[in-house]
């Protein structure tokens, strides 16, 4: 049983420093890149084995993760009406998008994936910096306007060279590589101009992040929080390492990585994001966290399984 927060003030972490570390800064991504990383290198199955493991977690990390979105949106509607009205809107535009995808799928598929990734890419920052302002705000250091912005711009600016790299990407390089996001750059002359354009913005993030700390150290004493920098990294891992060359190629690009490397970005995105929403069930009361679990899987199974077999 997970006891309620309701009336109680904000506390510096959610759960406890290490959990909160681990699954919302990021160290359980570092923990097990710093161990899959080198195996995959020495047991050649081990990116097939990853692959499955990852997709079968889905049932239980990746699909919950929409379906909170949903669960808490329904729940708070009252409180949050704007949220819900979106929420609404949003389902009633997806349905037919998706409907229509499938029976024009030869047409519609690159440009959705595209889309989806691309999105992907700022989804994933844009929540690594909302939570970096949340727990400063909780340590009573809320950012202002001009140490939030920087900030901003440090998270998205690194996501941007994703962004770049997936939309330009050489199709033959992804095909032989079985990978989507952690292909190599051609160098045709279309896309040459993109890796130093994304390097440079890269660069720029990076002293928009200082800027940031100089600021708010500035003003409070303290720096960005430690959770921040962690965050910072980790889109640094996620976003720039993978596109790094090192000669014709790039690390991340290898099958022995590339083949599973986007399966993990999801699932520890989804951990994360599960690891805020379910504290914030805890303001409206106790929660059982084995009926959320199975809640939120059976909310995930409709929305994904139960709308599949009703458009075939």
């Amino acid at each position: 049983m997970w006891s309620s927060t309701a009336g109680q003030k904000p506390e510096r972490w959610l759960w406890d420093a290490k959990t909160d570390l681990l699954l919302i800064g990021g160290g359980a991504y570092f923990l097990f890149a710093a161990v899959a990383i080198p195996l995959a290198f020495i047991f050649a199955g081990l990116g097939t084995a990853l692959v499955a493991i990852f997709l079968r977690a889905g049932l239980i990390v990746n699909q919950p993760h929409y379906a909170a979105t949903l669960h808490l949106a329904i729940r708070e509607r009252e409180k949050q009406p704007r949220i819900f009205k979106w929420l609404v809107g949003s389902i009633l535009v997806l349905i037919p998008i998706t409907i229509a995808s499938v029976h024009w799928m030869d047409v519609a598929l690159s440009p959705i994936t595209r889309i989806y990734l691309t999105w992907s890419a700022w989804h994933y920052s844009a929540q690594h910096f909302g939570i970096s302002a949340m727990y400063s705000a909780r340590n009573k250091r809320p950012l202002l306007p001009a140490e939030k912005f920087p900030l901003q711009v440090a998270f998205v600016g690194v996501a941007v060279f994703m962004m770049l790299s997936l939309n330009l990407i050489d199709p033959a390089s992804a095909a032989s590589f079985g990978a989507t996001g952690a292909a190599v750059l051609s160098s045709t002359a279309r896309q040459a101009w993109a890796y130093p354009l994304g390097l440079f913005i890269v660069t720029v993030s990076m002293i928009a992040a200082i800027v940031s700390h100089v600021r708010l150290k500035k003003r409070t004493g303290h720096g960005l929080e430690i959770i921040a920098w962690m965050l910072l990294g980790t889109n640094f891992f996620w976003f720039v390492i993978p596109n790094l060359l090192l000669g014709k190629y790039n690390l991340w690009g290898r099958p022995e990585i590339a083949l599973w490397f986007p399966f993990a970005l999801p699932f520890f995105h989804c951990v994360q994001y599960l690891g805020v929403t379910c504290h914030r069930t805890r303001s409206q009361g106790e929660v059982r966290p084995v009926f959320l679990l199975i809640l939120l899987m059976g909310i995930g199974w409709v929305i994904f399984e139960g709308y599949a077999l009703g458009i075939t």
